[in-house]
């Protein structure tokens, strides 16, 4: 029998959100259009923003100020 677990997991890969962002980045940036990085579907994990802002973006967003300040 198989067990699974009730909760739900989300794994991310640092790496490839960085690069994914300055790619969104690169290409934005050739229409003269800045990106903000939304962090509200990770609680405002620190490393996840700072993945995105070492990808470029250039500032972060959450609906939760509370998470911003992490």
């Amino acid at each position: 029998m198989i067990r699974m677990s009730t909760n739900p997991r989300l794994e991310i890969d640092l790496g490839k959100l960085r690069r994914n962002a300055a790619a969104i980045v690169n290409l934005a940036s050739t229409r003269g259009v800045s990106i903000t990085g939304v962090v509200k579907g990770c609680c405002g994990d620190p490393l996840v923003g700072r993945a995105m802002l070492d990808g470029g973006v250039s500032a972060l967003g959450d609906s939760r100020v509370a998470n911003l300040s992490r």
